[in-house]
């Protein structure tokens, strides 16, 4: 059974540990990827040392993402040793595959939005209100209190964007994504907003 966590919780987790292997479940969709290449980033930022690693090939169709050709595979007969592994987007342990063999941690991390989870971890976010674990990702992300560097690479298409941040952006701001992404608005244009 899990310790489930307030996100503040999670944060200070991963702000007090130096290395982390992070996992999305196999057969990876968008979410499962951009949040597991969300979090990399935002930890290396925080100086820490991060590996990512998916017992599946990564689909090819997502090789828009920033850093995609940094995941690695799991080898059980070479174990990486690590503080954390965090497992992001996954509600059981078996949709991981041979990463948990794969890897020696001092304690398992769960950030997921599925209601189906099955509190596997010793650390569980879970927010079955997220319509997905990018959207939980954009508020941990904040309490990491990332560097305005992060923010500037992601303006200046240095680094990329995830669709969530780019809602965020567009509802705090109180403009439409068109207008961020192309300079223009028309009237008719409605601004999405993720709660």
């Amino acid at each position: 059974m899990s310790k489930n966590c307030t996100l503040e919780e999670i944060a200070g987790l991963l702000l007090k540990n130096e290395s982390f292997v992070l996992c999305p479940h196999v057969s990876p969709d968008g979410d499962a990827l951009g949040s597991t290449l969300a979090l990399k980033m935002a930890l290396e930022k925080a100086g820490k040392q991060v590996t990512v690693m998916v017992d599946d090939d990564v689909p090819k169709a997502f090789g828009f993402l920033p850093q995609l050709d940094s995941f690695v595979k799991p080898d059980v007969n070479n174990p990486v040793i690590t503080d954390l592994l965090v497992v992001l987007d996954a509600s059981s342990l078996d949709r991981i595959g041979k990463v948990a063999q794969a890897v020696k941690y001092n304690a398992m991390v769960n950030i997921d939005h599925h209601i189906s989870n099955t509190q596997y971890a010793d650390y569980l976010s879970l927010n079955t209100e997220a319509a997905a674990t990018g959207e939980i990702l954009c508020t941990l992300v904040e309490k990491l209190d990332i560097t305005p560097k992060f923010c500037s690479d992601i303006e200046l298409g240095v680094k990329g964007m995830s669709v969530p941040t780019l809602c965020r952006i567009a509802s705090t701001l109180s403009l439409s994504t068109d207008y961020i992404l192309f300079g223009k608005q028309e009237k008719k244009d409605k601004l999405w907003v993720f709660k």
